[in-house]
């Protein structure tokens, strides 16, 4: 028998929305806390009300993401927005341009190469831990942190040697265009884009770097003819991907997977190392285990991928962070 979800309190006529727009995730914490696994949160007045299904249960998320994940679509407000603004990659897509982009980027990830992506990531932490260490510094904003340290890996991962002009542009322009697609995510009347209001300018101008930065680093990779030799780089393997069956990607298109490895590469996992970081500081037994095994397995040489396997308790103290 079906039960119907459960709806978090808000205003009389336009529901949790300005809870949605000012605090998402204190909007969202507070409807688990209240309601359970499921929760239906409304945002706007009758007739242009946007309606959020928050699941909130391992098993909810295994369901909608993989066992049933073709009954749901990206049909809704915040997808369109996201597309519209970061384009129709692979976060965004569905139906057959899900499945082509799929088939095309799929044999990119290869356990081999993704292993290989492991020097660089290690790479990267050792530049900060240097950089803390110099700086000599007592506390750190570990969210920011954990945000520079997931850009310049990934950015390193797409675009090999390309990364400080990649990162500048991206840490300048990703938090206001997440800004403003929250925004008109939740509103219940979206005017247009091409509107000349004062958050349309401002956005048009952040778009507007992002993409030109896109382009241009892939236009250089292919002036130089770095796609067609060896480059091991995320962005060299997409500009050759190719199948009979499903041929390759265009400019734009290259454009649109990069910005989305990029938006979804680095947000989420600074985020789940963010609090990864608060929950071992808050759990000093669980942090002196891990400080063990590292210092047990790796003494003082940095990671590779091969180390995984034989680092148990991290393992276990990451997939709890994210749990």
């Amino acid at each position: 028998m079906a039960t119907e979800a459960p709806v978090l309190s808000g205003l009389p006529v336009l529901g949790s929305m300005f809870d949605l727009r000012n605090d998402s995730l204190g909007t969202f914490l507070r409807a688990r806390r209240e309601h359970g696994d499921v929760v239906r949160i409304t945002a706007g007045p009758p007739g242009a009300r946007a309606e959020v299904y928050a699941v909130f249960s391992a098993e909810g998320a295994q369901q909608v993401l993989a066992g049933e994940s073709a009954n749901f679509r990206k049909d809704n407000a915040f997808y369109q927005e996201v597309r519209e603004s970061f384009g129709n990659g692979l976060l965004t897509s569905q139906d057959e341009d899900y499945l082509r982009q799929r088939r095309l980027v799929q044999p990119l990830f290869t356990k081999r190469r993704v292993d290989g992506y492991a020097d660089a990531i290690a790479a990267e932490v050792t530049t900060l831990l240097a950089e803390w260490e110099a700086s000599g510094a007592t506390t750190v904003d570990v969210l920011h942190e954990s945000t520079r340290l997931a850009l310049r890996a990934v950015a390193r991962i797409l675009f090999g040697t390309d990364v400080d002009s990649a990162v500048e542009v991206v840490e300048r322009c990703f938090p206001g265009v997440g800004s403003y697609v929250l925004s008109r995510g939740y509103a219940p009347v979206r005017i247009p884009r091409d509107w000349p209001t004062p958050g349309n300018r401002r956005a048009a101008a952040l778009h507007r770097a992002l993409y030109e930065e896109c382009d241009r680093i892939i236009a250089e990779r292919k002036a130089a003819g770095r796609a067609e030799e060896d480059g091991d780089d995320l962005l060299s393997l997409l500009v050759r991907a190719e199948s009979a069956e499903d041929g390759a990607f265009d400019a734009t298109e290259l454009r649109e997977q990069v910005l989305v490895f990029l938006l979804a590469g680095h947000e989420t996992t600074a985020t789940s190392l963010g609090f990864a970081l608060h929950l071992l500081a808050r759990h000093p037994e669980a942090q002196r285990r891990a400080h063990e095994e590292v210092d047990r397995v790796l003494g003082d040489r940095a990671p590779g991928a091969a180390d995984l396997d034989r680092l148990p308790y991290v393992t276990r103290v990451l997939k709890e962070a994210m749990r």
